[in-house]
């Protein structure tokens, strides 16, 4: 059979129609002219955004306000809602699941008229109704008020920066503690602090503290009572979000991981990974490519991962992130091939590469993932 030929790119000129709203925490855009729900979501990548979805109410209450000022009596408008992963799953570009979300159904809504109701749009008061993705709608484009300094380091410091996918390391104030012979420089570097010796020459090196909670410094040589504490190990359920136990925590990623050995489709491993409150696990250093190449055995070879095709050279996390910005993009040589429209994504253990794979036909074991974050 004769493959379709791939659609022309959408007009690539960047919107300049952007209105900033506080409470959305940052710009959107409402393009009247009606587009099916993959030009519309294409178009917002292109403008350096994304399509719209009432993630929470804030979103849901800016996106109406969109549509009750527009000049056009714009009744409907695409939002970024689909399970095209996997059929009853619906969620947000960025993965949010719907039943997250401030949005509720309009009456006798999902109706999903002959099965096909995989994208949803929003009514202009709010409320969402399923429609065929082919359909054609206006919609509105959002770009994200990118974080902080604050929220990316917890500091106004801005010689301490976070790189796209980086781990920020927290830094703990050291305002009590001094370097003494059982606190040696090494381990306060550790920490990210340069130790600075005081103007004077002080003994006072070591803390007492009061019945009633006062601190006092004293000499390290004194003698006093004291008190030992035994931490309590961090649960799993405070490290992973879940108390299932097969779930590994990852110190560096702050991530945790779950290899599932069953051979199913990636889309119902898209599913497998929902139901658990996850996601298909999505790779983003070298470090993590090769964590996750450990959990599949060698006789596996490949096992399914979270990231899809948009169009050619654009694959896209299931977080709605380019590989690029996810933080890793190494393919295996010749990869990927698309060979028989291979939308997919998996990882090959064998060289902790990235390969494509069809979204359907091909089973294979899977990753999920959740952070604490979730």
């Amino acid at each position: 059979m004769l493959r379709q030929p791939e659609p022309l790119p959408l007009n690539l000129t960047p919107g300049l129609e952007y209105i900033y709203y506080d409470a959305a925490n940052g710009s959107m855009k409402l393009h009247p002219t009606p587009a099916t729900w993959s030009e519309a979501r294409l178009k917002c990548f292109d403008e350096g955004a994304e399509l719209a979805s009432p993630e929470n109410a804030a979103l849901l209450a800016t996106m109406s306000r969109v549509l009750l000022t527009s000049r056009q009596p714009l009744l409907h408008v695409f939002t970024g809602i689909n399970d095209l992963y996997s059929k009853g799953f619906f969620t947000s570009l960025k993965g949010i699941p719907l039943k997250k979300m401030a949005a509720t159904w309009a009456p006798r809504e999902p109706d999903n008229v002959n099965h096909f109701g995989n994208c949803l749009i929003m009514q202009r008061s709010g409320p969402l109704l399923d429609s065929k993705c082919d359909d054609m709608y206006p919609y509105i484009c959002y770009k994200r008020q990118p974080p902080s300094q604050v929220e990316f380091c917890g500091t106004t410091d801005t010689a301490q920066r976070a790189a796209p996918g980086q781990q920020v390391r927290r830094h703990v104030p050291l305002h009590l503690l001094q370097e003494t012979a059982t606190q040696p420089a090494e381990s306060l570097r550790d920490y990210g602090y340069r130790y600075v010796s005081p103007a004077r020459v002080y003994f006072g090196n070591c803390l007492i503290t009061q019945r009633s909670g006062p601190l006092l410094d004293s000499k390290c040589d004194d003698i006093y009572p004291y008190i030992s504490y035994k931490r309590q190990p961090p649960s799993q359920l405070s490290l992973c979000g879940t108390t299932d136990t097969e779930y590994v925590y990852d110190k560096l990623t702050k991530t945790c991981h779950k290899i599932h050995s069953q051979f199913v489709s990636w889309q119902v491993a898209y599913a497998t990974c929902a139901t658990e409150g996850g996601h298909l696990a999505i790779v983003n250093s070298e470090y993590e490519a090769k964590t996750l190449a450990r959990l599949i055995k060698s006789e596996w070879i490949w096992a399914h991962i979270g990231f899809s095709y948009w169009r050619k050279d654009l694959w896209v996390t299931v977080h709605g992130e380019t590989l690029a910005e996810a933080g890793y993009e190494a393919w295996a040589p010749g990869e990927p091939n698309d060979w028989n429209e291979e939308r997919c994504g998996s990882l090959a253990a064998d060289v902790n590469t990235l390969v494509d794979i069809d979204c359907l036909d091909h089973a294979r074991p899977f990753i999920c993932e959740i952070s604490n974050s979730m």
